[in-house]
Formats: C-alpha cells, sequence, structure tokens
C-alpha cells in the first residue's frame, strides 16, 4: 500500500467514528460534575446550580468568619435557610425536575446565600470590633499593673487574681480569641483600678510611660475639718497606706543625698528596674556626697507572706557574698520610688491629700543606705499597725541623711551627721508647719539622734516653738556629758515628751565608748538613767533586761518588748501605764521576758506583734557557728578551684 492509500483510508475511518462521539453520553465526557444533586443538574438550567454552589461557600465563610460566636442570631439563621435548600435539592434527586421546583430550589438558595452573607458580614465587624476592644482594655490593664508594685505575682489575693487575669487576656488576643481577652481584659482593669485606688497616692510608673497624675480630691487641699468617715455620703476617699492583706506601706521621706548618675535626669524607679536606675540604687552607694539642698518623695516597700514582727526578711549575707538573690516572696522590697525634687508645694499637696494630721518620721543611724533606711521605716510602721489600728492614724516618714552605708565608714558618717542637722529641720518645718500635721512623733536611732538633737537645738535658738509631740531616742550616739549640757534641758522643752531608751548589752556603742573614752548616751554607763530634768517631760529606760540579739543595737525595731512599748508610747499612754515597764527606785526598766510571759494586758499592745515569747540565747551561737561552717566550705571551695586552675602553683 502506497502512501497515498494510506492517508485516504485514514481519512475514511475518521470521517465514519466522528458522528458516534458526537451522540456518546454526557456522563462519559470527561467534565468536570457540578456540586448540587442529578436532578437539578439534568435540568440544565446553570443559574439553580450557580446559586446552590454560592450559598454553600458563603455558608463555609461564615464559619471561617466564627459567625457562631461573634453573630451568633445571624449565623443560625444562615444555617437554617441552608438546610432547607439541602432539603429541597435532596426532593429533587428523587423525582423528575419540574421547572417549578428548580425554581424553589432557586429561590431558596438564594435565600440562603443571603443569609450567610449577612452572618459573614456581622461576625467580621463584630469579630474587628471584639479585637479592638481587647487590644485596648488589654493595654490599660497593663498600664495600671506597672503603677503598681512589680513583684512578678508576689502579693496574694485581689492583686494576684488581677495580673493572672491579665496573662490570660494577653494570651488569648493572641491566639485570637477575642472574645476571652475582652472579657478577661474587663475584669483585670477593674480590680487594678479598684486596688490603684486604695493604693492612693497613686504609685509611680515606669519612666517614659507614666499616665497624667491623679488626685483624690478635685483640688489639691482636701476639705476643711477631720476626714469624714467612708460610709458617710460624699464622703472624700481615704487612700490606703498601709496594707496587711496585700503588704505594702506607702512612706514619704525627706533626704540630702545625692541621686546617682543613672537616676539624675529621672524622678521615678522600681525594684530592679532595668537601665541602670532602679529604687535601692536611686540614693547613690557608698562614697557618694550630700546633695545641695533637701530632696522630698514617696516609696512604697512590699512585705513577704511570712513577715515576722521586727525582722526585715533579706537574703543571708556572708560578708559580702549573698546565698541567693533577693526576691518579693521571701524578702521585704523597697519596690517603688518617686522623687519630687524640690517641689515641696506638690508633696505637701499629697500629703494633705491623704486626709491624716498625725506622722512619725524616722531617723536612721550610721551604716544605713536610703534603701536601709526606707525598709525600717516601713518596717516599724508595719509592726506597729501604724495607720490600721484605729487608734494610731497617720503618714509613715522617714528622713535620710547620706550615711556612707558600710560598717567601715564610721568616722565619715559621724562628721556627716554634723551636717544633716540643717536639712532635717528643714524638712521637719515643711512636715510641721506646710503640710499642717497635728502630732508629729520622731524616732531617732543611734547617730541619727545627733541629727535630730542638733537641728532641735538650733531651731529652739533660732526661736522655732514645740514642734513634736512624741520624741523617742533609741541608743543614741553621743557623748553623756555633751548631751547633758547641749541637750537634756533643751528636748523637752521642744517635744511633749521625751523618752530615751538604753543599754548595757549594746556592743556598738559599748565600743565606740571604750575607744573614744567617753561612754555613750545611750548606754546605762551614761548615767542619764537617773538623772533630773526641770522641764518634767523626759523619761529614761532601761532596755538591758530585753533577751540580748546579734550586737544588739537595733533592739528598738528588733524586740517585740521594744514595738509594744513604742505602740503604747505613740498612743499617750503615761509611763505608769505602760505595762512592760517596772518602776525601779529612781529609773523605769523593761520586765524580762520570763515576767512579761505572764502579762495579759493587752489595752494597748499592736494586734500584729501576739504575744511574748522567751528567747534562747543558743539561737545566736548556733548562727554564728552556721556561719563559721559555710565560710570554712566557701574558703575551701576556693581553694581547690585554685589548685584545679594552676596545678603547678604552690597555695
Amino acid at each position: 500500500m502506497n502512501a497515498w492509500t494510506s492517508r485516504t483510508l485514514a481519512i475514511l475511518v475518521t470521517a465514519t467514528l466522528t458522528p458516534a462521539c458526537a451522540h456518546r453520553s454526557p456522563q462519559f465526557v470527561d467534565t468536570p460534575q457540578p456540586e448540587v444533586g442529578n436532578a437539578v443538574r439534568q435540568s440544565g438550567e446553570s443559574p439553580v446550580i450557580d446559586e446552590v454552589s454560592r450559598a454553600r461557600k458563603e455558608i463555609e465563610a461564615a464559619k471561617r468568619a466564627e459567625a457562631a460566636i461573634y453573630a451568633p442570631e445571624s449565623f443560625a439563621a444562615a444555617i437554617a435557610a441552608v438546610e432547607r435548600m439541602e432539603a429541597e435539592v435532596r426532593v429533587q434527586e428523587s423525582k423528575q425536575p419540574r421547572d417549578r421546583s428548580n425554581r424553589e430550589t432557586k429561590s431558596l438558595a438564594e435565600r440562603a446565600f443571603d443569609a450567610a452573607t449577612t452572618a459573614a458580614t456581622q461576625a467580621e465587624s463584630a469579630r474587628a470590633e471584639a479585637w479592638a476592644d481587647a487590644e485596648k482594655l488589654v493595654a490599660e490593664a497593663r498600664a495600671l499593673s506597672d503603677r503598681l508594685p512589680r513583684n512578678d505575682g508576689f502579693l496574694p489575693g485581689p492583686l494576684d487574681e488581677a495580673r493572672w487575669a491579665l496573662f490570660d487576656a494577653e494570651r488569648a488576643l493572641r491566639e485570637r480569641r477575642y472574645l476571652e481577652a475582652k472579657d478577661r481584659a474587663t475584669f483585670a482593669r477593674h480590680e487594678l483600678e479598684r486596688l490603684l485606688q486604695s493604693m492612693h497616692p497613686p504609685m509611680a510608673a515606669p519612666p517614659g510611660d507614666r499616665p497624667p497624675r491623679e488626685r483624690p480630691y478635685p483640688s489639691p487641699v482636701p476639705p476643711k475639718g477631720p476626714p469624714r468617715a467612708s460610709g458617710v455620703s460624699g464622703a472624700a476617699p481615704r487612700p490606703t497606706l498601709v496594707d496587711k492583706n496585700l503588704r505594702f506601706v506607702r512612706v514619704y521621706y525627706g533626704t540630702n543625698r545625692a541621686r546617682t548618675a543613672d537616676c539624675a535626669s529621672v524622678s521615678t524607679a522600681s525594684w530592679k528596674q532595668p537601665g541602670g536606675c532602679d529604687s535601692e540604687s536611686f540614693y547613690g552607694r557608698p562614697g557618694m556626697p550630700q546633695a545641695d539642698d533637701l530632696e522630698v518623695g514617696t516609696a512604697t516597700v512590699t512585705f513577704p507572706q511570712n513577715h515576722a514582727a521586727g525582722k526585715i526578711e533579706r537574703p543571708l549575707t556572708i560578708f559580702t557574698f549573698a546565698v541567693r538573690d533577693e526576691d518579693p516572696d521571701e524578702d521585704v522590697v523597697l519596690s517603688t520610688l518617686e522623687s519630687f525634687g524640690g517641689d515641696y508645694d506638690r508633696w505637701v499637696s499629697e500629703i494633705k491629700a491623704t486626709g491624716r494630721q498625725d506622722v512619725f518620721i524616722y531617723v536612721h543611724g550610721y551604716a544605713t543606705t536610703f534603701s536601709d533606711a526606707a525598709l525600717r521605716a516601713a518596717q516599724v510602721a508595719y509592726d506597729l499597725d501604724f495607720d490600721v489600728d484605729e487608734r494610731l492614724q497617720g503618714l509613715v516618714m522617714f528622713f535620710s541623711w547620706p550615711s556612707q552605708g558600710t560598717q567601715s565608714s564610721y568616722l565619715t558618717d559621724y562628721d556627716t551627721s554634723e551636717g544633716a542637722s540643717a536639712a532635717f529641720l528643714k524638712f521637719l518645718t515643711i512636715v510641721k508647719d506646710r503640710a499642717g500635721m497635728r502630732r508629729v512623733h520622731v524616732i531617732a536611732h543611734s547617730m541619727g539622734n545627733r541629727v535630730v538633737a542638733n537641728a532641735l537645738r538650733d531651731g529652739q535658738l533660732g526661736g522655732i516653738g514645740r514642734k513634736i509631740d512624741q520624741l523617742i531616742l533609741a541608743a543614741p550616739d553621743i557623748p553623756a556629758d555633751d548631751f547633758q549640757k547641749r541637750f537634756l534641758n533643751v528636748l523637752p522643752r521642744l517635744a511633749e515628751r521625751v523618752t530615751l531608751y538604753v543599754s548595757d548589752k549594746d556592743i556598738p556603742l559599748d565600743a565606740s565608748g571604750k575607744a573614744r573614752d567617753v561612754p555613750r548616751a545611750g548606754t546605762v554607763a551614761g548615767g542619764l538613767l537617773r538623772v533630773h530634768v526641770t522641764e518634767g517631760r523626759f523619761d529614761a529606760v532601761d532596755a538591758s533586761p530585753l533577751p540580748k540579739g546579734f550586737l544588739n543595737h537595733s533592739y528598738y525595731a528588733k524586740d517585740v518588748s521594744m514595738l509594744s512599748d513604742m505602740f503604747c508610747l505613740l498612743l499617750g499612754a503615761p509611763i505608769e501605764q505602760r505595762p512592760l515597764l517596772i518602776r525601779q527606785p529612781d529609773f523605769w526598766r523593761f520586765r524580762t521576758r520570763e515576767e512579761a510571759a505572764s502579762w495579759v494586758d493587752g489595752s494597748c499592745q499592736a494586734p500584729s506583734i501576739g504575744p511574748l515569747t522567751t528567747t534562747s540565747r543558743w539561737k545566736w551561737w548556733l548562727v554564728a557557728s552556721l556561719i563559721a561552717a559555710v565560710t570554712a566550705l566557701l574558703a575551701f571551695a576556693a581553694l581547690q578551684r585554685m589548685r584545679r586552675a594552676r596545678p603547678d602553683a604552690t597555695v
């Protein structure tokens, strides 16, 4: 067969097979099948097929938009419309399609599409609105949380619950569960606002992220007269300054310390705040000079749940080595700090806004940092239930002079304390005269007595009258003869009552007296227990019977008997009515712990101090032995590391 014959035969075969292929049944043609039933498909009406497909796609879009959550009513209507459409499609599957049925299916499909479109649109709108609301609420709650103590949830109760709610809200927002985020953030914001109001005046916010300052009164000055009870309609809110449930104390301070370089341009700081300026380093480290003028401000100190009266819980430190990091869950910490600088008017307005009319001012001794002073003032107030007990309402303040903060800087601190008197007198004048405090109590310790005594004497010489109600001189580091000549007859003229606490167990004062060959006023050897004062408003109390502690220099704040007696003293109880004291022929002394164990009169005892217990001295020997053992182990470990690092060296 030649080539021409082959081409002719191929043309004939093709022409013969073409009509058969053209009349084949549609189900054998390899084309995409529509998504609707056979009855609708066989009708050949493409608009019906399109409407059913569109309705199905739109209801899937509504599901993806979470219409069941954000538009539940519209989504339920759309589901019902789609189910009616699908039921009609199934009916048409079972019988020969008719024009009326096709029109019914198309109408149902159009209704289902419209309902699904409405549900999807409403869901998208509601979802976007919930997203925006959740982001706003979370941001507001976060800002409120930052104004409260930054302690990673170490405070139990409402604050901890509010911060967990904020954590849940932030997680729900990241996972796009906007309604849940909105609900949890709303709860967190409400609780944090309530807590912040209870801790008014507001705590410092982080630098650079500080909200406008709020005031508890419309004007800086509260209404005249005593504050009304909180239950009276229209009463101005009384901010909480000491709270035993949230475990914080808000303190007001004055200082002539210089700031560190990192904190020179900021006014607020918080605990462990990054950036080099936190609350503990705000007013410098050892070696910092004193400031040119007085600075005032506020601070907040928080307490752990296991706080015991008379203690400042801190990490155990051996020489300069801390066995663990500071932890707010276990330690007393300086949580926030806000400096007003020299803006005394704004600081006075803050004080007046609290509605308090009484205050106690703590003045620290030597080898004390600014942070140490804040913690001690707060601890004394916390243990005395100051501003918690209805009988003892008022503000907590402290004055911090530029002590170097080290045990080896005694002579430097001694000279520095002399120059801090003018700043303290200025601070006292602002508190008493400009802030209008009704009663001002002063608790001075150790070398801080030099600051207070010199300031009051200078003020008295300058014509300043009586400014102090209760003046407590605890273990004063002043030469006894100097005290008798310069201060003994002056101080009672400037205070309603002067109380001097002395002890023959005070090791640092005893060493200071022997080194200078002059007994100190805070020791029994100083001879001030039996002195006669013309004014008659001077009491000397022998604290020697109290259990001996380590160095026994800070017994005024560590011993529960001392705290109980100071509580009675601040209440204004005469010395004859202070049950922990016993009258001797010519002076007063504390009861021994065994004598006090039978004391049942709790008329002027701070509730948080609890019953007095006997402290055994062997515990201090045990602590000393443990410290010596740990020190030996550390030295041995360091020696072994040196040998491993240099095996050929002779150590």
